[in-house]
C-alpha cells in the first residue's frame, strides 16, 4: 500500500470523525433547546433563567466534549510524533558524526531503533496525558449542580 493511499485513508477517517462530532454537537444544541422548553414548562427552571444561559450550561455539561478532546489529540499526535522524530534523528545524526561515525551509532542499528520506539511511545503518552488533562481541567461537570447554580439555589 502506498504512502499516498494511507494518507488519503487517514484523511478520510479524520473527516468522517469530524463530521460525526459536528452532528453530535448540533444534536446536543437541539436537545438543549428541547430540554429548556420542557424544564421551563414543568417549573424545574426559574423564570429568570435565560435560554442562552441554559443552553451554554447544557452544552458544557452534556455536549460531546470527550469525543472532541480525543479528536484533538488524534489530530495532534501524528504531528507531534513527526516533529519529535525529526528532532531526534537530527540530533542522532549529529552525535554519529561527532563520534567519528561509530558503526553502532548508525541510524537503524539497535540503539537508534530502540530509542526511536521509546520516543514514539513517550510522545503518544504525552499527547494522551495533555488531552485528558485538558478534558478534566474544568472539573467534572454535574448538570444537576449546574441547574441549581442557574436557579440561584445553594449547591
Amino acid at each position: 500500500m502506498s504512502t499516498l493511499t494511507i494518507l488519503l485513508m487517514s484523511g478520510a477517517a479524520y473527516l468522517v470523525w469530524a463530521i460525526v462530532l459536528a452532528v453530535q454537537w448540533q444534536a446536543a444544541k437541539q436537545l438543549s433547546k428541547d430540554v429548556y422548553e420542557k424544564y421551563h414548562k414543568d417549573g424545574t427552571l426559574k423564570p429568570t433563567v435565560t435560554k442562552d444561559a441554559f443552553m451554554r450550561t447544557f452544552m458544557r455539561c452534556e455536549g460531546p466534549r470527550f469525543g472532541t478532546h480525543l479528536f484533538a489529540g488524534a489530530i495532534a499526535a501524528p504531528f507531534m510524533i513527526m516533529l519529535s522524530l525529526m528532532i531526534f534523528n537530527t540530533v542522532w545524526a549529529l552525535l554519529w558524526r561527532v563520534s567519528g561515525q561509530v558503526a553502532w551509532f548508525e541510524v537503524g542499528e539497535l540503539p537508534h531503533s530502540l530509542i526511536t520506539v521509546f520516543l514514539y511511545v513517550a510522545v503518544l503518552f504525552g499527547v494522551a496525558w495533555v488531552t485528558m488533562w485538558r478534558y478534566y481541567a474544568p472539573g467534572v461537570m454535574n448538570f444537576r449542580a449546574e441547574l441549581r447554580r442557574l436557579n440561584g439555589e445553594d449547591t
